[in-house]
């Protein structure tokens, strides 16, 4: 698995345009990444995440952008 991943603005265009012909593919893209980056954590034996990504919460840890909020 490679460690670097290069972000293409067709890309963040596609993930936020539900119009966008690729849409669906870069949702699906964006959940494995999402995926990786749990377990990643979990190997890690990290507890805090700078995200407001709820997931993080359902997988155990901090979401620190979302402390408050929930």
């Amino acid at each position: 698995m490679s460690t670097e991943v290069f972000l293409d603005t067709a890309y963040a265009i596609a993930l936020s345009s539900a119009k966008d012909q690729l849409h669906v593919r870069a949702i699906a893209l964006a959940e494995q990444m999402e995926a990786a980056r749990i377990r990643l954590m979990q190997d890690r034996g990290l507890t805090d995440a700078l995200t407001t990504d709820e997931h993080f919460q359902q997988a155990g840890f901090w979401a620190l952008l979302r402390e408050g909020f929930s």
